[in-house]
C-alpha cells in the first residue's frame, strides 16, 4: 500500500489504512506528509461525543490494562467510539512493545467501534511512544472521539503526558506506597482524578481517605478520588460518567470562549483551566513544528548572533523563529 493509497483509503474509513498510517508514524516515516494531507477537524462527528484524550498513568502491576478494558466496555455500553494507544517499554531485542497490552484487553474482534494499538516507549521518553499527538489526530479524524493513552509508568520529572492529554487519571493500589512516589514525582498534583484500583484489597478505603485529605489541602480545583475494583466490576461507571461530563464541559467552554475572557483571567492572575489548556496546546504546536523543521534550532546554535545567548533569551529567539516559520508556511 503506497502513502497516497493509504490516505485515500483512510478517508474512506478503511481500518487497514488507519493501521498502516499509525505504523508509519510510529516508525517516524512520512510523518510530515501524513500531517499535511489530513484535514484540520473531524467530519460527521456525533456532538454527544466530544473529542477528548485521557491518559491513564500508574506503576507496573497496578492493573492499568485491566482497568482500561473495563472502561472500554462501560463507554461502549453508552454508545461511545473509543481508541486506545497503549505505551509499553520498548524491547531491547525487537524494538517492539515489551508487554503487549492488547493481550490484557479482551474486547470483541467484531466491534469496529473499538481500536487498540500497542506502542513501544523507548527508554528516556517518559513512558510514552514518540509522535503520539499525530497518532491521536489520526484516530480522531478516523472517527474515534475518545482516545485513551496508557503510559508505561512515569518517574520523577516525567510530566510530558500532561501536555498531550485533556484529562490525566492516576491509578494507585493499596499497600504499595505508590502514592508517596507519585507525590515526589509531582504527578499527583497534576492529576485530574485519582483511581484507587483493586479496591477489593485491604487498605483501599483508608488510602482513598488519605488521598482525599491530601487533595483537600491542595490549592486549586478539587481532585476526585474513585474506588474501583475491576475484579468485582465496581466503580467503573463513576469514572466513565466523570470523564464524559468533564469532556462535555470542556467542549461547551471552548464553544463559549472569547478573547476577553482569557484576557481578564490572565490580568487578574486567576489562570483558568481553559487558559492552561491553551498554553499546553501552544507547547504541543511548537513541538510539532520543531519536529518538522529541526534546522531552525541548528541555525540558531550556529548563528554568531544567537549561539552564545543565555538559555532564556535563546528560547525566546526559538519561539520567534518558529512563529515566523509558521506565518510563512500559512501565508
Amino acid at each position: 500500500m503506497t502513502l497516497e493509497q493509504a490516505i485515500t483509503r483512510f478517508q474512506a474509513r478503511d481500518v487497514r489504512a488507519l493501521a498502516r498510517l499509525l505504523s508509519w508514524v510510529a516508525a517516524g516515516e512520512f510523518v510530515a506528509e501524513i500531517e499535511a494531507a489530513l484535514p484540520q477537524a473531524p467530519v460527521d462527528r456525533d456532538p454527544r461525543q466530544p473529542l477528548g484524550v485521557v491518559a491513564i498513568a500508574g506503576s507496573a502491576g497496578v492493573g492499568k490494562s485491566t482497568f482500561i478494558a473495563r472502561l472500554i466496555g462501560s463507554f461502549r455500553n453508552t454508545g461511545w467510539k473509543i481508541a486506545v494507544l497503549a505505551c509499553d517499554p520498548e524491547s531491547a531485542l525487537t524494538g517492539g512493545a515489551l508487554l503487549g497490552d492488547r493481550v490484557r484487553m479482551p474486547v470483541s474482534a467484531t466491534d469496529h467501534n473499538i481500536f487498540i494499538r500497542s506502542l513501544a516507549a523507548p527508554e528516556g521518553h517518559q513512558g510514552l511512544a514518540p509522535r503520539l499527538s499525530t497518532m491521536v489526530r489520526l484516530l480522531q479524524l478516523f472517527g474515534f472521539p475518545l482516545v485513551l493513552i496508557e503510559t508505561a509508568g512515569l518517574g520523577q520529572n516525567d510530566v510530558q503526558i500532561r501536555s498531550l492529554c485533556d484529562l490525566l487519571i492516576l491509578l494507585l493500589q493499596p499497600q504499595t506506597g505508590d502514592s508517596i512516589q507519585w507525590e515526589k514525582a509531582g504527578l499527583l498534583e497534576m492529576a485530574d482524578a485519582v483511581v484507587v484500583h483493586k479496591a477489593d484489597l485491604p487498605g483501599a478505603s483508608e488510602l482513598a481517605a488519605q488521598l482525599r485529605d491530601e487533595m483537600a489541602l491542595a490549592p486549586g480545583h478539587q481532585v476526585p478520588v474513585f474506588l474501583v475494583s475491576s475484579a468485582a466490576g465496581t466503580g467503573v461507571e463513576d469514572v466513565r460518567d466523570w470523564i464524559a461530563g468533564r469532556l462535555q464541559s470542556r467542549a461547551s467552554e471552548r464553544q463559549g470562549f472569547d478573547a476577553k475572557r482569557l484576557h481578564d483571567s490572565v490580568d487578574t492572575g486567576a489562570t483558568t483551566e481553559l487558559a492552561d489548556r491553551l498554553l499546553q496546546q501552544a507547547m504541543l504546536l511548537f513541538r510539532q513544528r520543531l519536529h518538522r523543521h529541526p534546522d531552525i534550532v541548528v541555525r540558531l546554535l550556529q548563528d554568531p548572533a544567537t549561539k552564545d545567548l543565555p538559555p532564556d533569551q535563546l528560547a525566546l529567539e526559538l519561539i520567534q523563529a518558529l512563529l515566523q516559520n509558521y506565518a510563512s508556511s500559512s501565508g
